[in-house]
Order: structure tokens, then C-alpha cells, then sequence
């Protein structure tokens, strides 16, 4: 047998009976002198400056901060659109988000002027004083154009509450409310497309997501509570739910 033929088979193709033979005829030297060809040599590639720069990223650190212990002492907000037109001509939402417990409002705009988003505040802010509480620290993203104006800001300080609003391009740190927009549209997606309704009511499916997600339970609250449970102390009745558009 040609033994070439052998050493260039791969290994494991070659029965026992294939190798028996040769294995008895030939010196162990003989074997080890036969010639295997070479592997090609391979270059190490060199590392592309360009390619690493272009490539760069922030690295952002991000830091677990504890949440407030009293109801309604740190909000969070932000605004979401503009969304198509819908029947009753809004096109932004609002929400307001208790640090503490994790409630939400939502609220429904025509427009993001500073004037109707004071208007909208003032309504929330109402609601929030007659159950006995008080906003003290008022967190935002860096939009100027809604939040960052004389009418709201006058609002603000007329009752002493703190403005806190992220610096320019790290929305990241208003990731609290960030967040529940992307829960809150997820959602409302999910029911309307389960009920083939028109884009036109999508104020009705966020606003029921926003009621179902304070009745439901979070991870985050002591003993997986709900919002609803964390703020008022008493379990929330879901009885009385039905299926979105029905």
C-alpha cells in the first residue's frame, strides 16, 4: 500500500485493517521520516485604528439609587409623540410617575406647549394635594420646549417644588420614566392589535394599560404589590375587567 496515500488520509478515515499492514512492514523511523506538507502561514492582521475609532461607544455606568420612602416626594415625567391624530385630536400623552410607589398618571395633549402641559400639571398637582401629599422634587428630561419655560417653572416654585432636569443628550437618567412609556406603548400595541381597532383610539388603549399597570404586581414593591396597593393600602379589585374593545 502506498504510503502516501496513507499519511494523507484524515484521521479516523482509515480502518484498523488499512493500517495493520503497513504498520508491520515499516521501521517507526521510516514513518516519521515521510515528508507532510506544511500549513499555510497565516499573517497576524494588523488592528485598524480607524476601524477602532469609528467604532467607540460611551461606556455608561449606571448606578441602582433607592427609592423614596413617602408618596409623591420625587415625580418623574416625561411626554411621548406626536402619534397620528387621534378622535379627539391628541397627539402627545404626558405621564406622571410616583417614585415611590411606582403610580402613574397619564394625560392626553393637543399640542406640547408649556401652556398646556401647566394646565395638565396643575390638574395632577390638585389631585395629588387633595389626598394629603406634596411634591417636593419634580424630575425631567432636558426638554426645553415643554418643561424648561417661566410658566411651568413659575408653577414649580410657587409651591416649592425642585426642578430636576437631566443635562443635555443622557435621557438615560430619566430611565424611570423612559421606561414606563416603552411599558405603556408596548401594551396598548398588543390590545389593539388584538382587537383590530383603528390607530385612531390609541388614547383609550394607553390609558387602559396605564389603569391595568397600577393594578398589577411589581417586583420591585415590598412583597410584589401592586402601585395601586402600595399607595392606598388595600388590594385593587379587578373583578369588573374585561377584554380591551369588547
Amino acid at each position: 500500500m502506498d504510503v502516501e496515500l496513507m499519511t494523507d488520509r484524515d484521521d479516523g478515515l482509515a480502518t484498523d485493517s488499512d493500517v495493520e499492514p503497513v504498520t508491520e512492514q515499516m521501521d517507526e523511523q521510516v514513518i516519521n521520516s515521510v515528508d507532510k506538507p506544511d500549513k499555510p502561514h497565516r499573517e497576524t492582521p494588523t488592528l485598524c485604528l480607524t476601524c477602532v475609532q469609528a467604532k467607540e461607544q460611551e461606556q455608561i455606568i449606571c448606578t441602582k439609587v433607592p427609592w423614596s420612602s413617602t408618596p409623591f416626594v420625587l415625580m418623574h415625567s416625561d411626554l411621548c409623540g406626536p402619534l397620528k391624530h387621534s378622535i379627539g385630536g391628541a397627539q402627545y400623552y404626558i405621564i406622571y410617575i410616583d417614585d415611590c410607589t411606582r403610580y402613574t398618571e397619564v394625560y392626553f395633549l393637543i399640542t406640547k406647549t408649556a401652556e398646556e402641559i401647566s394646565a395638565k400639571f396643575q390638574h395632577y398637582q390638585a389631585g395629588v394635594e387633595t389626598q394629603g401629599f406634596h411634591m417636593k422634587r419634580f424630575r425631567t428630561d432636558n426638554g426645553s420646549g415643554e418643561y424648561n419655560k417661566s410658566i411651568f417653572l413659575g408653577l414649580l416654585g410657587e409651591k416649592g417644588i425642585t426642578f430636576e432636569p437631566c443635562p443635555p443628550y443622557t435621557q438615560r437618567k430619566n430611565g424611570t420614566a423612559k421606561q414606563m412609556i416603552r411599558t405603556l406603548n408596548a401594551k396598548a400595541r398588543s390590545m389593539m392589535l388584538d382587537s383590530n381597532m383603528s390607530i385612531i383610539f390609541w388614547p383609550e388603549a394607553i390609558r387602559t394599560a396605564c389603569y391595568l399597570h397600577r393594578r398589577s404586581p411589581i417586583l420591585s414593591l415590598m412583597e410584589n404589590r401592586s402601585p395601586y396597593e402600595a399607595l392606598y393600602g388595600t388590594t385593587p379589585k379587578i373583578g369588573h375587567l374585561g377584554r380591551f374593545g369588547c
